[in-house]
């Protein structure tokens, strides 16, 4: 007795802390300006007539609620990521929240451990910071936790008879199926949990007609963001990406200690007792970024223990209960996207082999080890093996934490590229020959008129709004030390320069770059705590020459 509760309070510290972690990324870390594909989506949200601006499929995913909200965020909220931030967050707290709902309880068969254990295996499947790509990501946090919550609460419908729970969970797969690309996959996961609880032949058949409906809505969506390439099927090489890409959070899991790559980026202390483990893994399985091995064996691992798990439930159907039926459902699930991403990417990965490990992937790669793990906890716990069912999501929590927290590097690193990128947009000064990270300039290029015309997203400001005409009246110079000017090729179609000053004094960001001419050219952002500011102006070596820094209000 003594022993399970330090065991509980142990697994409640730790996922406390996974908990902490996810929250205060999404909270601290999401840009609050676009980033990455939000550029493109704007654009087209803002300058295409209603309602062909939401009912879109964009580079193969439609996202019909996700556009609502992000239009709706653009036009009366000024575009500034905070409502985004807060509804991913809520739905995220929704996807806890049905997990921890379906919870064995009291009555049930398990032993009393393996509620703590389940509760424990949802937080290492959705709070794990190795998704920071898309907990600190508004425009990932929504589609992504909507399709989640679609899917655990479709599952947790059918796993009891009923029409009306039939009906109202194959209803949330059409909204999954609507809501990003691998909703789809959702129908999936419906159909193994009306397998495994042994469904008749009219719940089956219901299955298929929603089935095609979402199919033949998705397709109806017109295209936009480029064509999608042909699809190729190539059973043999799609299987191998298939079990590397469900393999994928391994190597965020290992980090420095599997990918030598890391090992610059790494204080002395850690990398002196990283570096043989990374040097090990370089010299067995090569480049870690693009190797088979050892994800390729992870991955078949995987597979054949859940289709023993699956095989198991299927000989005895109506036995198994709701809570291990979501477990195997969520794992199919992901092996549901892994599959559509690994059939509708095939040509992409033959061109770009590491993104078959790209972060972007990982928040659905996750839920398959997650929903694996937590079908293994409760047949575990209903052997009586208390002690072992405990001991794995413990061991497992304890082998990601490390990686919760460098993986807060990352996004802090996405968040300055971000808010770089975005002052660069307002000032229409961005090179071409720096890190832009994720976004893609020619998208940026192309949402600066639109989004300045309708003064919203980055052009929501006040400051932003000065850029081409004369300083305010009441702008006051400021006494900067050593500016610097340094000429870039800028990817827009006129002259450009970075701007570099020194000033310790308090000032409310942003300053106002004004020429000799008292036009406002760009503006600035302190760029550290050191006194430090950074900033970008439009016009040549003489134009700015004489350049002043000044406070706008």
């Amino acid at each position: 007795m003594r022993h399970g509760r330090a065991l509980a309070i142990a697994g409640a510290v730790l996922g406390l802390v996974y908990a902490l972690v996810a929250v205060g990324g999404m909270l601290l870390l999401s840009p609050r300006v676009p980033y990455a594909d939000p550029w493109r989506f704007y654009a087209h949200l803002l300058a295409t007539p209603w309602p062909g601006n939401v009912l879109t499929v964009d580079n193969g995913h439609p996202e019909v609620l996700p556009n609502l909200l992000r239009l709706f965020e653009l036009q009366v909220l000024g575009g500034g990521q905070w409502l985004q931030i807060l509804v991913g967050l809520s739905l995220l707290a929704g996807c806890c929240l049905l997990w921890v709902r379906a919870a064995p309880g009291d009555g049930e068969r398990y032993e009393p451990s393996a509620r703590t254990g389940w509760w424990l295996c949802g937080a290492l499947m959705l709070l794990w910071f190795g998704n920071g790509r898309t907990l600190a990501h508004a425009n990932e946090s929504v589609h992504a936790y909507l399709v989640m919550a679609c899917l655990f609460g479709g599952v947790l419908l059918v796993a009891r008879p009923g029409a009306a729970r039939l009906v109202l969970a194959l209803a949330l797969g059409l909204v999954a199926t609507l809501s990003f690309g691998t909703g789809a996959a959702v129908f999936g996961a419906l159909l193994i949990t009306l397998c495994l609880r042994g469904a008749r032949g009219q719940e089956l058949l219901a299955w298929l007609g929603a089935t095609a409906l979402a199919l033949a809505c998705y397709f109806a969506l017109p295209r936009t963001g480029g064509d999608m390439p042909a699809l190729a099927i190539e059973p043999g090489w799609q299987a191998s990406v298939l079990l590397r890409w469900l393999a994928a959070p391994y190597l965020y899991a290992m980090g420095p200690f599997a990918d030598a790559a890391l090992q610059d980026k790494l204080p002395a202390l850690a990398r002196s007792v990283s570096a043989p483990f990374a040097q090990l893994s370089l010299r067995w399985f090569g480049d870690a970024r693009q190797a088979v091995w050892p994800e390729l064996g992870l991955g078949l691992a995987g597979m054949l223990g859940l289709g023993v798990l699956s095989l198991r439930a299927w000989r005895r159907p109506c036995a198994w209960p709701r809570q291990e039926l979501l477990a195997l459902a969520t794992s199919w699930f992901a092996v549901g996207c892994g599959l559509l991403v690994a059939i509708a990417r095939a040509s992409y990965f033959r061109q770009y082999p590491t993104q078959i490990y790209s972060s972007r992937y990982l928040v659905w790669s996750s839920l398959f080890w997650g929903g694996l793990l937590a079908a293994i906890v409760l047949r575990l716990a209903t052997r009586g093996n208390r002690r072992t069912a405990w001991a794995l999501p413990l061991l497992a929590g304890l082998f990601l934490l490390p990686s919760t927290c460098w993986m807060v590097l990352p996004a802090r690193h996405a968040q300055a590229i971000a808010d770089r990128d975005a002052l660069g947009v307002i000032n229409g000064v961005l090179d071409r020959d720096t890190d832009h990270g994720e976004n893609v300039l020619d998208e940026m290029v192309a949402a600066r008129p639109v989004l300045a015309q309708r003064h919203t997203a980055v052009f929501a400001s006040r400051p932003a709004r000065l850029l081409g005409t004369r300083a305010p009246a009441q702008a006051m110079a400021l006494p900067v030390r050593d500016i610097q000017l340094a000429r870039v090729d800028n990817a827009f179609p006129w002259p450009g320069a970075d701007v570099r000053f020194a000033y310790a004094a308090a000032a409310s960001p942003p300053l106002l770059l004004v020429d000799r001419s008292g036009e406002v050219v760009g503006l600035a952002m302190p760029a550290d705590s050191t006194g430090t500011w950074l900033g970008s102006a439009r016009g040549t070596a003489g134009s700015l020459s004489g350049l002043r820094v000044m406070a706008p209000w």
